[in-house]
């Protein structure tokens, strides 16, 4: 049996859709592979492990570890090096040779591979860093260390996997590499829907995990800029909010229900799921599980990125992109709510569509 080494900057789990995809993975490849597992815990997030799975070590991340880290490999940029530490990699130096893949989880422990020599390492790209990072203000102060490190350490890896063609086509044109895509996992609570015993409600929902910058401004600049103009009905579902965030919507159109263990339940009864995300890589998962309940989407250019067009009954598009308040306002003003067949249509259309391509189908090529 084959031996997997699975080092993840995050604890697998269900808080985020990268933790989640992590989870589901390593439940995958456990029935078929001996897989140890090296993870950094992260405040408020615990951790779900398959049991066919040993843990060899969950490192604490503080912030005079972060420091430390960053000022030993200063050059490099600090997102893909506050995980450093030489204890770790004295450790990893050590066993690498007694498994046949090591698979590194996140950009953020991409920094390892420089220092350790293996035929098999496995790299997977959650999101492009440089993609993401070019969308932040005042990127061009930075935006050349990101490149520059970016480049070194993906240049390590024996394999590059992502989640969509775009991102596979972003690296080959970025640094000339190719990499290898696979498809997220989609939760069983969505396989267990009857969107025909399902009752539509009249809310558009929000999905996502509310600490993340992109998804609360998002939230924040809808609420603000469009929100008003709209006689709609509004539910956030998703953890993490902060107080601060929460008091600047004020509005007595949104509903919070915090982290619920099915999410989509509100996303199958809602009207649309409304996507106003301007910064981020990579592809939203939100969106995919949407579609995937039968619910049309509402969003930006960047939340639809990566995605292919959904087109459902007589040409009509799952998903409406837009740009700027005045593009949201008049979408929303001129939506009609779905009903139960039509949301029965565009679960049927993903269905067909949605090409699934899991990791284990990949390893088999090696």
């Amino acid at each position: 049996m084959r031996k997997i080494l699975f080092i993840s900057a995050f604890p697998p789990g269900n808080k985020t859709a990268g933790q989640n995809y992590t989870a589901q993975l390593l439940k995958d490849i456990s029935s078929s592979y001996e897989v140890d597992l090296i993870y950094w815990s992260y405040p408020g997030h615990s951790a779900i492990v398959p049991p066919e799975v040993k843990v060899l070590d969950e490192v604490k991340l503080t912030l005079w570890r972060k420091v430390l880290s960053t000022l030993s490999l200063f050059l490099l940029f600090p997102l893909f090096t506050a995980r450093f530490n030489l204890r770790m990699l004295k450790r990893l130096s050590a066993i690498a040779s007694s498994y046949d893949i090591l698979y590194f989880d996140f950009s953020q422990v991409f920094v390892y591979s420089l220092f350790i020599k293996h035929p098999c390492k496995v790299f997977m790209c959650h999101d492009v860093i440089a993609q993401k990072f070019a969308r932040k203000r005042f990127s061009g102060l930075f935006l050349w260390n990101v490149k520059m490190t970016e480049n070194l350490l993906l240049r390590t890896a024996a394999v590059r996997i992502c989640f969509s063609d775009k991102d596979v086509d972003y690296i080959r044109q970025t640094y000339g590499l190719e990499s290898e895509r696979v498809s997220f996992y989609l939760s069983d609570l969505i396989g267990r829907l009857d969107t025909s015993k399902i009752a539509i409600e009249d809310f558009y929902v929000f999905y996502g995990a509310w600490n993340r910058p992109e998804n609360y401004e998002g939230l924040i600049w809808f609420c603000t800029e469009v929100l008003p103009h709209c006689d709609i009905r509004c539910v956030v579902v998703g953890g993490g909010m902060s107080q601060e965030v929460r008091d600047r919507i004020t509005s007595d159109k949104v509903q919070f229900t915090g982290f619920v263990e099915n999410p989509y339940e509100y996303i199958a009864r809602s009207s649309c799921l409304i996507a106003p995300l301007f910064q981020g890589a990579g592809v939203k998962v939100k969106v995919i599980e949407s579609l995937a309940c039968g619910t049309p989407v509402i969003g930006t250019d960047i939340a639809a990125e990566g995605i292919p067009e959904l087109i459902y009954g007589d040409g009509r598009m799952a998903m409406t992109i837009v740009s700027g308040a005045k593009g949201f306002i008049s979408a929303i003003n001129g939506f009609a709510a779905p009903s139960a067949a039509t949301k029965a249509e565009i679960k049927k259309a993903f269905a067909e569509k949605y090409s699934t391509r899991d990791f284990k189908t990949i390893m088999k090529s090696w």
